[in-house]
């Protein structure tokens, strides 16, 4: 489920920094966190190995 919910905000994210390249606001900005939160969604996670 937290997996959906990061790759939702990451989209979301990047799809609101797209307009604010050309209007007023943190555009880049806007696009590297959607694309961080996205790259988090796929991050490879660690064995639980003891």
């Amino acid at each position: 489920m937290r997996r959906i919910g990061l790759i939702l905000l990451g989209m979301v994210l990047v799809l609101v920094g797209i307009p604010m390249l050309v209007l007023p606001g943190p555009g880049l900005l806007a696009i590297g966190g959607g694309a961080a939160c996205i790259a988090r969604a796929f991050r490879p996670r660690r064995s639980q190995s003891a």
